[in-house]
């Protein structure tokens, strides 16, 4: 490992493969973030080895006890990984990333979602009695299983600040969107591929199990939703003033 000590430098390009030994006051440093967007950040610290505490926003960890040494900027609520410029980086099904496990990929393996650690509690779903106008209403197919726009992988973060918009009483969309902007409460077909990768995840170090019974960011009409049965797989569709639990998701 090559260990450097950087101060007072005018501009500093960060990659995973730099390791860091102290902390220093960057007057800027610039880095590319997990979706190729190069962001500025001025007078914050660099940090090398364990997890700082009370991190500011543009805040960089340099993490010495990974066997990659990866690269993290503080967002003001989460670590953003921090990809090499030269490359793309891929993941896999249980990897770490932006706060969460990754449980799904897409083709290209650079791009996917993950889900927080544990539980933000129980809640009901909210807004009983309204058919939101802005989510749409996902009845279940001729096979029992809730399909289109609204239910897809994909969906559930415009689902959660459709409903946020919608109903400012969605309790279990307000816990999701709790951990942060970019965290939201699931579609129902995110939460299928959840329960496929269900073993994978909670074999990840410091993964709470999950519960039965999730809500999802999926509506099924004016007094239901679409929860996820994680005992054996299951979708069903509940009386929004019935509790479940509540698990975020963001993407990367």
């Amino acid at each position: 490992m090559f260990n450097y000590f950087f101060k007072n430098l005018n501009t500093l390009f960060l990659t995973c493969a730099l390791a860091f030994i102290s902390i220093a006051n960057a007057q800027e440093v610039r880095v590319i973030d997990n979706k190729g967007t190069i962001k500025t950040i001025n007078n914050n610290k660099v940090t090398t080895g364990a997890e700082p505490t009370d991190p500011l926003e543009g805040d960089v960890w340099a993490s010495t006890n990974l066997t990659d040494n990866n690269l993290y900027v503080w967002d003001g609520s989460s670590w953003i990984y921090v990809t090499k410029p030269s490359s793309s980086a891929t993941y896999s099904i249980g990897d770490v990333v932006n706060g969460g496990a990754v449980f799904w990929v897409d083709s290209t393996g650079q791009h996917g979602l993950v889900v927080a650690f544990s539980d933000v509690g129980t809640s009901v779903w909210g807004c009983y009695g309204t058919d939101l106008p802005n989510v749409p209403s996902i009845a279940p197919s001729n096979r029992g299983k809730p399909v289109g726009v609204g239910a897809k992988i994909g969906d559930g973060f415009n689902n959660t600040n459709d409903i946020l918009t919608n109903c400012d009483t969605a309790t279990a969309a307000l816990a999701a969107r709790s951990l942060g902007a970019q965290w939201f409460l699931p579609s129902i077909n995110e939460f299928s591929q959840m329960y496929i990768n269900k073993s994978t995840l909670e074999g990840v170090s410091g993964f709470t199990a999950f519960r039965a019974y999730y809500w999802s960011s999926t509506e099924y009409g004016f007094s239901n939703a679409w929860y996820q049965n994680f005992n054996d797989g299951r979708h069903g569709a509940s009386d929004k003033d019935n509790r479940a639990a509540v698990r975020a998701v963001r993407a990367f």
